[in-house]
């Protein structure tokens, strides 16, 4: 009995002979002999191999590469210098019949990758923010504070064990303005005023932790500290 596969440049097959793998086929036209015959045919182009490890026996050694992801490790699949796929941690086989294909490792425990196509491919694992000017950016991973960031572009790793988020605090100096409020002088006189305050974050960190609401702070603050004064003083002292 005579079966012909053909195959082209981007596949590999496998032939089967009474279940069991016997060898591999490259491109083109293969008319074989003998009892009846299956193939699993593999595209490389896939890049990754998925076969068991008895098909994977009968692959010329020189197809096919075995890589490990440590895991610590995340894997960047480029082709033709463009990168096409990120892997994650574990024990992963590759064709090695392209040469434009290379993996590169990037260690989670280092800087995130500036590459842009690289990051647009891992997603949600990384973080990418931009501080303002005027702006401080509070660090918090698992809930704590890290590092206060200044102003730029960051780029940060945003873990499943390791969550990031970042939290812009204004610096610049702002108006509050205290209106209508009724007060009473030392001589019992009582007046009604209103009181502008220019008030600014010192401590970032310390902005960010004091108070959930720091305008409502600096309001009460100052409604205190105008009516302190004015119970303090008579009507010709504050005039």
């Amino acid at each position: 009995m005579r079966t012909t596969i053909r195959l082209n440049l981007n596949q590999r097959a496998v032939i089967f002979r009474d279940g069991l793998p016997e060898r591999a086929l490259g491109p083109g036209v293969h008319k074989l002999w003998g009892a009846p015959i299956e193939k699993l045919v593999f595209d490389v182009d896939d890049v990754f191999i998925e076969a068991p490890a008895a098909v994977r026996a009968v692959i010329p050694a020189d197809w096919h590469a075995t890589v490990e992801v440590g895991p610590r490790q995340r894997g960047v699949v480029f082709r033709d210098g463009q990168p096409v796929n990120v892997i994650k941690p574990g024990v992963h086989r590759m064709w090695t019949l392209d040469e434009g294909v290379r993996l590169e490792l990037v260690d989670l425990d280092g800087a995130p990758p500036t590459d842009e196509r690289v990051l647009n491919l891992m997603g949600g694992e990384v973080l990418r923010t931009i501080v303002g000017q005027h702006q401080r950016g509070l660090l918090f991973v698992n809930g704590r504070l890290e590092q206060v960031l200044g102003p730029g572009r960051h780029v940060l790793w945003n873990l499943p064990d390791a969550p990031t988020s970042v939290v812009a605090v204004d610096m610049r100096r702002q108006i509050l303005a205290v209106t209508g409020q009724e007060l009473m002088t030392k001589d019992k006189v009582t007046l009604r005023l209103s009181l502008a305050v220019e008030w600014a974050p010192k401590d970032p960190a310390l902005h960010q932790r004091a108070t959930a609401d720091p305008k409502a702070a600096v309001y009460a603050m100052a409604q205190l500290a105008l009516r302190d004064f004015v119970a303090g003083v008579t009507l010709d002292e504050l005039l």
